[in-house]
């Protein structure tokens, strides 16, 4: 289930990791009666970070955290967390748990090797986002015809993407972020341009792990939030250089970090 969503920014640079940076919200907390346990090989928390950027241009991207600062777009960050539910628990512990929830589990664990350009290996993550409202937008005919084209089509997450999980034995999150700013012109403009109508729009927006065998279909999207009329400059909230959103300089763990492919 989802029990956040947020949306932040930094005067310095983008925010990209949350987890272990600060304790859970209390909504995210383990209750009473949760049926998750360390050993399930699932988190029992789940954050996304989508990294959105401000402008187009290609001089503003620079595919390197250490030169962060030099980037002239810091962009905005959606932060949304995911609780595991009870009933996710009892379909992974039956005699028949699906295959979507095996490609989870499986890609939560352990990095799958794809060469590059492989688009149609399973286990890989892709992430969609569907406007619910699109008829309240008044887009043009242009525009219009290009959100039918994509609306709720995934895209696949290969180079902007990391994966950092609990550095303990428990694995009690897993924290996956994507950095649009990296993807290509054509995405960035078209995002770009529909900046106002964003105002109006109700966003859905979920993650899947990809399946490719008759055994491992049907996919089914997890870590799934809606976001309600996002203004790219009046939403964001604006977080201090100190703030524990912000990865620390000397974290007391250093989580395992990974790269997407």
């Amino acid at each position: 289930r989802c029990v956040s969503v947020d949306v932040v920014r930094h005067p310095n640079q983008i925010v990209r990791e949350v987890l272990g940076q600060q304790d859970l919200p209390p909504l995210a907390a383990p209750r009473d009666g949760d049926l998750w346990r360390p050993s399930c090989g699932l988190p029992r928390v789940i954050s996304v970070v989508a990294m959105l950027p401000h402008t187009v241009g290609l001089a503003d991207y620079v595919p390197t955290e250490s030169n962060e600062s030099e980037r002239s777009d810091l962009g905005l960050s959606v932060v949304s967390l995911h609780v595991i539910e009870n009933s996710t628990m009892e379909l992974l512990t039956s005699d028949a748990p699906s295959a979507s929830l095996e490609l989870l589990r499986v890609f939560a664990r352990r990095r799958q090797e794809c060469p590059a350009g492989e688009k149609y290996s399973s286990g890989l993550l892709k992430a969609v986002a569907t406007c619910t409202n699109v008829q309240d937008l008044n887009l043009s005919y242009a525009m219009s015809a290009l959100v039918d084209q994509y609306n709720g089509t995934p895209a696949l997450i290969s180079q902007s993407g990391r994966l950092r999980r609990d550095p303990s034995d428990n694995f009690e999150w897993l924290e996956i972020s994507f950095d649009v700013r990296l993807w290509s012109i054509a995405a960035r403009s078209a995002l770009y341009s529909l900046r106002d109508n964003t105002k109006e729009a109700v966003v859905q927006v979920g993650m899947v792990i990809q399946g490719t065998e008759d055994e491992e279909l049907p996919e089914r999207l997890f870590a799934l939030c809606r976001v309600h009329h996002l203004d790219f400059e009046r939403t964001p909230a604006l977080i201090k250089e100190d703030a524990a959103i912000l990865p620390s300089s000397k974290p007391p763990t250093n989580p395992i970090v990974q790269d997407f492919f």
